[in-house]
């Protein structure tokens, strides 16, 4: 199912893309994560499941985040993580969904249930934050020229982009691909 974005945000992630592609043919997460003001680190959680968590940190100069982010996650996985807890930021950013979320408690924890399978009572915010890292992570107009312009194999594609097949798959029937 997707997600509709609205102006706001579309707007922030078309103007993140271009700036912050990689010579890799990525877009570049650590540096997008510090456009944003917001920390990365790479920890053991100690509660289970727990993929990533945002904390918005309030301060008299500017706002400022925290994102943690399981070391013990595949690559692909982790990327996505991070790419999802940078869409909370950009959600806040762009007075969406998240901010909601941001001002009951400043903490947003997200659990592979909630990053994959978008349950629970902030499915919105959740949602959102899946859409915005599908888009960060393969743009739609890489993905669709991947696959109908060059006719690269899913598998190949989701390595170039450095997502899951998983991921990549959601995206192309997203995309209708």
């Amino acid at each position: 199912m997707v997600y509709l974005l609205n102006t706001a945000v579309r707007d922030e992630i078309s103007l993140m893309i271009p700036r912050f592609w990689g010579r890799d043919g990525r877009i570049d997460l650590e540096n997008l994560a510090d456009y944003y003001k917001a920390q990365v680190i790479y920890v053991k959680f100690k509660e289970s499941g727990l993929d990533g968590a945002v904390q918005k940190i309030e301060n008299p100069i500017d706002q400022a985040y925290k994102i943690a982010i399981s070391r013990d996650i595949p690559e692909t996985r982790s990327r996505f993580t991070l790419a999802h807890e940078i869409g909370h930021i950009i959600s806040d950013k762009c007075g969406s969904k998240s901010s909601d979320a941001f001002r009951q408690n400043n903490l947003i924890k997200d659990t592979e249930q909630i990053l994959y399978r978008g349950s629970g009572d902030n499915n919105l915010a959740e949602m959102e934050a899946n859409e915005i890292a599908a888009q960060l992570l393969m743009p739609a107009v890489l993905v669709k020229q991947y696959k109908e312009v060059h006719n690269i194999a899913d598998e190949k594609i989701s390595k170039l982009l450095g997502v899951s097949t998983q991921a990549l798959v959601v995206r192309l029937a997203n995309l209708g691909l």
